[in-house]
């Protein structure tokens, strides 16, 4: 019999009994070093050992035009629901390809973000946020926003692999919705499939994920058997969508953090460790 695993939250702050050490601990990150490096700083000057791989890749998508008469008629809708910093990024790219800024073209709509993440990358390209959520989900940001979107005229720019939470949820609300395709999400390209399938999985004892796709191209790239090893890890999930996935692909001791900045994700590796290190398991076993 097997039992499904719980998740346990964990915000910014690490207990103070909590020792700031990783020593002997092997610990993978789902993202190239340059997408994390402050992480994977703070892992290394804790003493631990580092394996960085980028489990997804980004790029535009291959017809640009309704994004590109989405942003000219930004200034139109009255909310702007942002849900990630990729989001923030390509449509920062359009603009500039339209030649003017997203400053610009944003007129008076209101601005929604998902994450400090996705409002840093906003605010970083002159956007003002009215909204932050406290869940960390697009359908938490719905959630909060419900009032206040009923009725109203709402823009999603989006990634190829988003699912349909949000936008149902925001119909729920009497939204009007306009949903579009902003970047592709594609898994990690054949050199990084051979550099993954290369480590030692036997030997990590957790593993960092940013996303439910990321969870699920670990998985493609590396085939079943050395998957079953992986999740004999530790699964540190940014989130409820991607704690989820973990659970899905067959992690059973996983902590999530309760958002996407590097003190909520280190307290919860560190809570994580400790609790495996006292045999008292952030999830279940396996029968």
């Amino acid at each position: 019999m097997v039992r499904k695993p719980s998740f346990k939250k964990w915000g910014a702050c690490v207990a103070d009994s909590t020792p700031l050490t990783l020593s002997g601990k092997t610990v993978f990150v789902s993202r190239a070093r340059g997408e994390s490096p402050e992480l994977c700083r703070v892992l290394e000057s804790q003493s631990a050992r580092l394996f960085a791989e980028p489990l997804l890749r980004f790029a535009p998508p291959e017809d640009t035009t309704v994004m590109d008469v989405a942003l000219t008629k930004l200034g139109e809708f009255d909310w702007w629901l942002i849900t990630s910093r990729n989001a923030v990024e390509f449509a920062a790219s359009r603009s500039r390809a339209l030649n003017t800024s997203l400053k610009d073209l944003a007129g008076r709509v209101l601005v929604g973000a998902v994450g400090s993440a996705t409002a840093n990358a906003a605010q970083a390209v002159g956007l003002q946020i009215a909204y932050a959520a406290h869940q960390q989900s697009g359908a938490g940001l719905a959630s909060e926003l419900a009032l206040r979107v009923a009725g109203k005229r709402v823009l999603l720019l989006r990634s190829s692999l988003a699912d349909s939470s949000l936008p149902q949820a925001l119909a729920e609300y009497k939204a009007q919705v306009t949903d579009i395709v902003a970047y592709c999400t594609l898994g990690p390209d054949d050199a990084t499939k051979a550099r993954l399938l290369a480590l030692p999985w036997a030997k990590v004892d957790a593993a960092i994920f940013f996303s439910p796709s990321a969870v699920k191209n670990l998985a493609d790239a590396i085939g079943l058997e050395p998957m079953k090893t992986a999740t004999n890890a530790l699964c540190v999930a940014i989130g409820p969508t991607t704690a989820e996935a973990a659970s899905q692909i067959g992690f059973l001791r996983c902590v999530q953090a309760q958002e996407p900045s590097l003190e909520a994700i280190i307290a919860a590796l560190h809570a994580g460790v400790a609790g495996s290190a006292s045999q008292k398991a952030t999830g279940a076993t396996r029968a």
